[in-house]
């Protein structure tokens, strides 16, 4: 895990410009709370952007109902995704779900390895 987290810091840092792509109404609520729920900020054009979070709201033929999303770094590169299914009763947003494992996996990585290199000795 912590190598994808270097990973991640590397190519994305808190408040790096993302761009939102899809029509679905899981994208509309991904660009509403975007900026209130994880550390990035939303741009509105794919070249001004330093990633791209594709956001798809998949149907299957049971009637099921999930929301994919897949963080992609400029060269297309998978940074991050999710998924969830849709709750029969909406009490809890599948996008809102999405948006927190998002920010927890990519957001919190700075105090994640800050707090890993003071347990370390300064070097001799």
């Amino acid at each position: 895990m912590l190598t994808h987290v270097l990973m991640v810091l590397a190519l994305l840092a808190p408040h790096s410009a993302v761009y939102v792509k899809g029509h679905s109404r899981a994208a509309a609520k991904t660009r509403e709370d975007l900026q209130a729920r994880t550390c990035y900020n939303l741009t509105g054009r794919p070249e001004d952007s330093d990633a791209v979070l594709q956001v798809d709201h998949l149907f299957s033929r049971s009637g099921d109902q999930s929301v994919v999303m897949v963080l992609l770094d400029r060269k297309g590169r998978v940074l991050w995704e999710g998924k969830t299914e849709e709750d029969p009763i909406p009490l809890r947003s599948p996008v809102n779900r999405l948006l927190k494992r998002l920010a927890k996996s990519t957001c919190a990585a700075p105090s994640l390895l800050a707090s890993r290199y003071s347990q370390m000795s300064p070097p001799k």
